[in-house]
């Protein structure tokens, strides 16, 4: 099992995920301050590697109270460079599972050449349910992303699958396409943005 999220010719490189909690007790969620794409492609070789021993959680596997704390990354995938993300930036994640809260922030988002990439995107999933092979939560990811005056409003779903890594640890990934002005060219097309955390 891998997530095939990053790759080109910089890098090998596209993957994603991280989240936080809204809650008066919870601290602020502080997303991984991502400096480069070598740097990005190590994150997600990491996670990678975890998930290769992973199994699919279902909802009944989950704890019932407790909460778990994740880094990694957010991707914005774009066909204008192939295989290569458009945009990568830390996320940060919180999973509260009493009351099946999923939330998350990513900063810090850089292109394929190391340059900024001016923005943040949000993520909140509310429910925990089973797709029949994993336990899923359907998460609303929301920001705006701003390259060399081109603007991408992301405001979409996608869904999040929950898998339990070798030392028992959990993972976070989902992917989901989207139209929007591409960051690069600012005409339309089939972007995605994906996420891929663990604790």
């Amino acid at each position: 099992m891998t997530s095939s999220y990053l790759s080109g010719s910089a890098a090998p490189l596209l993957g994603a995920g991280l989240l936080a909690l809204a809650g008066c007790s919870a601290a602020p969620l502080e997303p991984l301050d991502v400096t480069g794409i070598a740097q990005a492609g190590a994150i997600v070789a990491g996670l990678d590697e975890r998930l290769e021993e992973a199994r699919p959680l279902r909802a009944d596997d989950l704890p019932t109270s407790g909460t778990a704390e994740m880094e990694g990354l957010a991707i914005i995938g774009d066909p204008a460079l192939d295989d290569a993300p458009a945009a990568v930036g830390g996320l940060a994640m919180r999973l509260d599972f009493a009351a099946e809260r999923l939330e998350g922030e990513a900063a810090h988002f850089i292109d394929v050449d190391n340059r900024e990439v001016e923005g943040e995107l949000s993520f909140l999933a509310t429910s925990i349910r089973d797709d029949g092979f994993t336990a899923q939560m359907p998460t609303h990811a929301e920001g705006t992303l701003t390259r060399q005056g081109n603007v991408l409003d992301i405001d979409t779903w996608l869904p999040v699958s929950l898998f339990e890594d070798a030392d028992g640890e959990i993972l976070v990934l989902g992917q989901r396409g989207f139209d929007g002005p591409s960051l690069y060219t600012g005409e339309e097309a089939r972007l995605s943005v994906g996420i891929f955390a663990g604790e």
